[in-house]
């Protein structure tokens, strides 16, 4: 039995290698079935676990437990089943589902079976990620008193020369707790080499077959960290592509070809446009419904305000003078950006507190109305747990499990590139980036995933995706999602939306949602160069309530 299995499933895993004509002589790869139940919590859902080998060449080396949770189509005719995932890499599709089902539902006209999963490693899933930590405090405990925990201090960008020394002064010990960190993750987990973005394809091909049938199209919708997912799963299994969604783009060519340091610049290239747009939008709405402007100010002058204030913090807290310190100002503000509807009730006040504290005689630390620090593209409604745990691990182990080897690559190279994109691209944050390491820490970490995929990035698809972005997008910039359009040529569809925020389900537009309703209920897509605008008001009157994106 276990000989006609290892057979079964190594002719499975060579089916996206082979020519079409092969590919669809070869069994699927259902290791079934699903028994669905209703979830305890949410009477509209039905849940279920799944078992998939952790290696799909050798699948008797042991099993994967994913998580799942289904919406019902409640309407004919049923179109299939389309596969959800929020982001992360850690974000629990199950959590994610039962938060937006009614939501999602409007997009398939109720004609699709809805399924989120947890993808294996997080969450529901088994076995679960934790590289030795129970808690984020543990976590921090861990890196406590490193750039890691504690953020990098500078004035400006790196423009002077007393920063850059103290900064490269951390280098050694960054380099030392990033082998440490690496070391830990890979002890006592043996299941994490077969962990990553490729098993998590072939995944999904795995569910579909079970759930719809080998001869039938996949589809998949994915957010942020899940674009990648996407980008990999349509040029993996070409002919089997379907409706395919991807929105809120990580650069994947880049992530699964070069060493992960080079993408740094790649997350915050349209960071600074998004806060201009914040501060432009900010003054328009005036005083009495965006109280950070006063009387007279600019947008321009609103930027200088909080450059001044970072600059304020740092000399304040090397003086001794503030807890406050220009890392949390940045980073405050970066992660306030990602969700422009909650501008006026969070990021609004976090800085009339920040200036309010600054520019007092004597200033100790922040409001206690904090942003909850984040992975830079970790987008997730709730989690078992603790959010922000599997959202690091996610953030500091998947890229590294994806990536090419990196012999070559050193922590002074992590480092170049850091002052490079803050000198460069982003003055104001990228400095955020080693406070959540994502990106930088590959080149110290052990292991990598048993199964990487590299490409071809620009493969014949059986049906044309589509791939959306928002023009001021402070975590996945809009060239990201030109490149991957590019590279997929006819066989994918951008569309812009103008707006603000991670992803287009940042702000409300009623033209990209029905442009998605569209795509998912007859394949039809939007025009070449269409631009959707957005119809939400983020600076609302005094009085009103802004709703969430619907």
């Amino acid at each position: 039995m276990a000989g006609s299995l290892a057979i079964l499933s190594l002719m499975v895993w060579l089916s996206s290698c082979l020519p079409p004509s092969q590919a669809s002589k070869l069994p699927n790869t259902c290791f079934g079935p699903i028994d669905w139940d209703n979830c305890p919590d949410s009477p509209l859902l039905q849940c279920a676990t799944y078992k998939v080998p952790l290696d799909y060449a050798r699948p008797g080396i042991g099993n994967a437990t994913l998580g799942l949770a289904r919406l019902p189509a409640s309407k004919s005719p049923r179109l299939g089943t389309i596969f959800l995932n929020p982001g992360g890499p850690g974000g629990s599709g199950v959590a994610d589902i039962k938060a937006i089902a009614s939501a999602v539902t409007v997009l398939t006209n109720g004609q699709y079976d809805v399924v989120g999963w947890d993808p294996r490693g997080f969450n529901q899933t088994v076995p679960n990620l934790t590289c030795g930590f129970e808690s984020v405090q543990e976590r921090q405990d861990f890196f406590n008193g490193t750039v890691i925990n504690d953020g990098i201090e500078v004035r400006g960008n790196f423009t002077g020369k007393n920063d850059l020394e103290s900064f490269f002064s951390t280098l050694t010990q960054t380099d030392a707790i990033l082998e440490r960190f690496g070391q830990k993750c890979a002890e006592g987990n043996p299941f994490l080499k077969y962990l990553g973005t490729t098993a998590v394809a072939r995944d999904i091909v795995s569910m579909s077959d079970c759930l719809d049938g080998p001869d039938k199209p996949v589809n998949y919708y994915g957010i942020s960290y899940g674009s990648v997912i996407g980008t990999y799963l349509v040029n993996m299994f070409p002919k089997r592509v379907g409706r395919v969604i991807i929105d809120g783009i990580v650069d994947a060519i880049g992530w699964a070809t070069e060493p992960s340091f080079k993408l740094i610049p790649s997350v915050f290239g349209d960071a600074e446009a998004t806060l201009a747009g914040f501060t432009n939008l900010c003054v328009q709405a005036g005083p009495s419904n965006c109280s950070f402007a006063t009387k007279g100010s600019t947008g321009a002058s609103l930027l200088r305000e909080i450059t001044d204030l970072i600059d304020i913090a740092y000399d304040k807290h090397k003086a001794g003078r503030t807890n406050i310190t220009s890392f949390e100002i940045r980073s405050d503000v970066y992660n306030g950006l990602t969700l422009p509807t909650t501008w006026d009730a969070s990021l609004v006040p976090q800085l009339v507190s920040i200036r309010n504290n600054l520019l007092r005689s004597t200033s100790t630390t922040l409001s206690t109305k904090r942003f909850r620090s984040r992975n830079v593209l970790f987008q997730q409604t709730s989690t078992p747990v603790d959010p922000v745990l599997p959202a690091f691990l996610g953030g500091s182990v998947i890229p590294c499990l994806d990536s090419i080897d990196q012999p070559n690559v050193t922590t002074k190279d992590v480092y170049d590139e850091v002052v490079h994109t803050s000198q460069t691209v982003s003055p104001l944050f990228g400095e955020a980036i080693l406070g959540i390491l994502f990106f930088s820490n590959c080149h110290r970490f052990p292991v990598r995933a048993v199964e990487r995929f590299t490409g071809p990035f620009n493969s014949t698809l059986a049906n044309p995706i589509l791939i959306i972005g928002n023009k001021a997008d402070p975590r996945t910039p809009i060239s990201n999602a030109r490149k991957i359009a590019a590279a997929l040529g006819p066989f994918a569809r951008l569309l812009e939306q103008d707006g603000f925020g991670h992803t287009s389900l940042a702000e409300n537009s009623d033209c990209t949602l029905g442009m998605i309703r569209r795509y998912l209920l007859t394949g039809e897509l939007p025009e070449i160069g269409e631009v959707c605008a957005v119809n939400q008001a983020l600076f609302p009157p005094n009085g009103t309530t802004l709703a969430p994106p619907s």
